[in-house]
């Protein structure tokens, strides 16, 4: 954090980083399974950076110095699912999301120089990144595409503060709402388990019907009482 802002005690540095911290609590969490709680620790440790950062750090899954999310022997490796529910997570959390080019048409790659394949027909080509990739009708391109949609749509994705309300001391849930005065909250969940999972909470939104942005399922939201949601495994909503 002492690169951001005036941390550092002198004049004012850089606007925000890449967030290299929560990269590898996700890479671990999304990828092996590690405890969700992670995510909360990473997050409270966001202190240490200026204020005018935090919020506008770089969230990414993978990038040009780091292998592929989904690479050779990844924990991920050609787990779409663990890459859905990673990528869901990274657009809807705290933070500036980067998809790093391919990972959206499932490149697996693994570290430097594997890391950077030919997106077009060329000399740099193995596995999925085969001849022509720039396909905008692949599953995970649209699910990409979903969820920059969502973050146009709700502003609190974008600029509002993050309160985390479930978390696991293993594979399981991770939920938080991000809320921005004047817009509507959203509320997110994730089980990073391959078992189903049912996520408990005390709603802190109105009563009535409550959308999943990324599915369309509609669950209702009681007057009062905890409300009960059941998450697959490896999902987001």
């Amino acid at each position: 954090g002492i690169y951001t802002g005036t941390v550092a005690g002198g004049p004012f540095a850089l606007d925000a980083v890449l967030w290299y911290p929560m990269y590898f609590a996700s890479s671990n969490i999304f990828r092996y399974g590690a405890p969700t709680a992670w995510l909360s620790a990473v997050l409270a440790d966001s202190t240490e950076y200026d204020p005018w950062a935090v919020g506008r750090n770089v969230n990414f899954l993978d990038n040009h110095d780091n292998g592929r999310f989904m690479g050779f022997q990844s924990g991920a490796d050609g787990d779409d699912a663990k890459l859905r529910a990673a990528l869901t997570w990274q657009h809807t959390s705290l933070g500036i999301p980067l998809v790093y080019y391919g990972t959206e048409q499932e490149f697996d790659g693994g570290g430097d120089p594997w890391n950077r394949e030919d997106m077009w027909d060329g000399q740099w080509d193995f596995g999925p990144s085969e001849g022509d990739n720039f396909d905008m009708t692949t599953p995970m391109f649209r699910h990409v595409r979903r969820l920059n949609e969502l973050r146009a749509a709700f502003p609190a994705l974008r600029r509002g503060a993050q309160d985390d309300i479930a978390s696991s001391g293993g594979a399981g849930l991770y939920a938080y709402y991000r809320r921005l005065p004047g817009e509507e909250t959203v509320l997110v969940g994730v089980n990073t388990d391959t078992t189903p999972r049912v996520l408990g909470f005390d709603p802190d939104v109105p009563a009535g019907p409550l959308v999943d942005g990324v599915s369309g399922r509609s669950f209702d939201v009681p007057a009062s009482g905890p409300v009960s949601l059941q998450m697959g495994g490896l999902t987001a909503a």
